[in-house]
């Protein structure tokens, strides 16, 4: 049995185009919605790339703090030889000039103003005498006062030489003892010996210069 299409060729043509520009439309619509998709997705960063700027990020981080140590030990290099200058200023202006003093002691050395030396000095050992401060009382009442440190109360001036003879060793110390600058001298020892042909008297001394003495005879030299 042979079937009879009953519509019209050109109504079928026209039914037949307008189902066509429906499935192009779609298509386009399905292909828009995709292409965006992938344009979306293109713009995202990959793994590989968001870790390269982890990174980097935390290289430069690293770098920050390396910079920032190395300045915090230069900063403690400096401190640390400002302090040592400061502590070697404090104790060298705290010192007497003891240049007076050797001074004083070579002069003493000659009786009169050209008359005979009777004493070469050896060597010269100067020493501070330091005193502890007082003891707190057991059971006083007196408030308790940060401990202080020693005090230098005197020096020791250990002097050793030669001199000709054993009483001239003693008009020497006479001599250091005449100008009113030590505390006090004494003969520690005295005792013969030669000096290639020559007979001598090698003696050691004991003078005490108190610490305001010998603040004093710096300023006297000073002065001069």
């Amino acid at each position: 049995m042979t079937s009879v299409n009953l519509i019209p060729q050109q109504t079928r043509q026209k039914q037949a185009a307008a189902r066509r520009r429906s499935a192009w439309a779609r298509g386009l619509r399905a292909y828009a919605v995709l292409a965006a998709g992938v344009a979306l997705i293109g713009q995202l960063p990959t793994r590989t790339e968001a870790t390269a700027v982890d990174h980097t990020g935390i290289a430069r981080a690293e770098r920050r703090m390396e910079n920032a140590a190395r300045g915090r030990e230069q900063v403690r290099a400096m401190l640390a030889e400002a302090r040592s200058r400061l502590e070697t200023s404090k104790a060298v202006g705290h010192h007497p000039d003891w240049s007076v003093v050797l001074e004083l002691l070579t002069r003493s050395r000659v009786e009169g103003t050209h008359g005979e030396i009777d004493a070469v000095l050896q060597s010269v050992e100067i020493l501070p005498v330091k005193q502890e401060p007082a003891a707190r009382p057991a059971g006083s009442d007196t408030p308790r006062t940060p401990a202080r440190k020693p005090t230098v109360e005197k020096y020791s001036v250990r002097v050793v030489g030669f001199s000709p003879t054993p009483a001239r060793v003693y008009r020497y110390v006479l001599r250091l003892e005449q100008l009113g600058v030590f505390d006090g001298a004494t003969v520690r020892d005295t005792r013969a010996e030669k000096m290639g042909d020559l007979s001598a008297t090698r003696f050691e001394l004991d003078i005490v210069l108190s610490g305001a003495m010998a603040e004093t005879s710096t300023q006297t030299g000073d002065r001069k």
